[in-house]
């Protein structure tokens, strides 16, 4: 999406200052009685498999079977995962103030889900307006929701993933419907360490994606906030600002040292790496690169005076076509090193202790409008101490120990994010 105007605000993101003010696209205005049709499935079609192998062709035949029991399971989850959906979205429902939900009528049709004209990874089927308000109509309530699983996906290896992706429509019994509105759960297990298998089975995945989509759901319908990656998005993660060198006091001296970081420029593509559902397109850095050279810009270039550069930003935004930006820099950096005793073989030796300390600050700018919508700096630390091994003295490099505390920022600040997004489930 085109991003060529953007706008950004100092201090804090703005949602967080919207959160105080009313909201007058709240979906659950005016909303009293609800009930939530049977969910259905809108997921593409699997592609056919392959003609069945020979019975000689043995490991043709393997793989041909292994890709039928694939097949099969997915067909088993996706319909366990249709039949659990809608009822924890309404179990969750009625747990708000003043919502009642109302049981779905036995004698009357579910909502009429209609193909769109160009079915893409970003246009979903819609429900015929018409069948949802006779449902509304025949449920006696206020609006009727209507939910559709339109994509779903089974990941395994060391860990076990199940997720999938609703989009809902909510048609009041007078007016016009409300939504899309988009929900991804994830149900997710790690391999056991020990013996075979995982710690949980698929219908225990299926039902902990139900349970995060229907506290999503519930909140973007209460609030009118939806989180930012629950649709089809191009998100771009540009490389950290980074120094390339910093300096190192020594306590008792003077002179002041100055020490290359050459590594930490080499990792400025990694350091960020905040974890999406599986329906944000996270663009290569390959191609976030090449945008920035076509440009000539270099990472420090996408920040003036402390704050995001709208100018510079947008200009890459506009040529990635990304929805979402991640931009981050190191803000600051001290190395500090200091004469310690150390023991070596049962007698004090004189060592290093070396302390590192980097400020690390990160923000995500939606580019339809240029809204900061998270922003946050934080702080971490590493340290190094001589150890005698084999009685020959070992320590982290200056470069080492000050690239360790640039990683614990940006980890704090991973879990930052993490601690924004659960926002959207409360």
């Amino acid at each position: 999406m085109a991003c060529a105007a953007l706008m950004f605000a100092a201090g804090q993101p703005i949602t967080a200052r919207a959160q105080n003010q009313p909201n007058p696209s709240v979906p659950l205005r005016y909303i009293r009685r609800i009930v939530v049709a049977p969910a259905v499935l809108t997921t593409a079609p699997d592609t056919p498999l392959p003609p069945r192998p020979p019975t000689p062709a043995r490991r043709r035949l393997e793989q041909w079977l292994e890709q039928q029991r694939l097949r099969e399971t997915l067909t088993q989850l996706r319909e366990e995962a249709r039949r659990e959906v809608s009822g924890t979205i309404a179990a969750r429902l009625s747990g708000l103030s003043g919502i009642t939900v109302v049981a779905p009528p036995a004698d009357s049709a579910p909502p009429v889900w209609q193909e769109p004209a160009e079915r893409g990874a970003r246009s979903s089927l819609k429900p015929s307006e018409e069948s949802m308000a006779a449902y509304t109509r025949a449920a006696q309530a206020d609006a009727a929701l209507v939910v559709a699983i339109d994509r779903f996906g089974l990941r395994a290896g060391l860990e076990r993933e199940i997720w999938f992706q609703i989009v809902a429509y909510l048609m009041p019994a007078e007016g016009e419907a409300r939504g899309p509105f988009f929900a991804v759960g994830r149900g997710r297990v790690t391999r056991r360490l020990i013996g075979k298998g995982y710690g949980k089975d698929d219908s225990q995945l299926v039902r902990e994606s139900c349970q995060q989509i229907a506290r999503q759901l519930a909140h973007t319908l209460e609030t009118g906030r939806e989180s930012p990656f629950m649709r089809a998005a191009r998100v771009a993660i540009l490389p950290a600002a980074a120094p390339d060198v910093v300096q190192r006091v020594t306590a008792g001296e003077t002179d002041v040292i100055r020490v290359s970081l050459p590594s930490l420029l080499r990792q400025a593509d990694v350091f960020l790496q905040p974890e999406l559902p599986p329906v944000a397109e996270v663009l290569e850095i390959g191609e976030v690169r090449a945008a920035m050279r076509t440009l000539r810009l270099q990472p420090g270039d996408l920040w003036s005076e402390g704050q995001p550069d709208r100018e510079q930003i947008a200009r890459v935004a506009q040529l990635l076509r990304a929805d979402y930006l991640f931009v981050s820099r190191v803000t600051a950096l001290d190395l500090t090193q200091s004469v310690v005793p150390v023991m070596a073989a049962g007698q004090a030796q004189e060592g290093l202790e070396r302390r590192a300390e980097a400020e690390a600050e990160a923000i995500l700018l939606r580019c339809e409008d240029g809204a900061i919508l998270w922003r946050d700096r934080l702080v971490g630390t590493a340290s190094a101490r001589t150890e005698y091994v084999r009685r020959k003295p070992r320590i982290l490099t200056e470069e080492q120990t000050t690239v360790d505390a640039v990683r614990v920022a940006y980890a704090y600040l991973r879990l930052s994010f993490e601690e924004y997004k659960r926002r959207f489930e409360r």
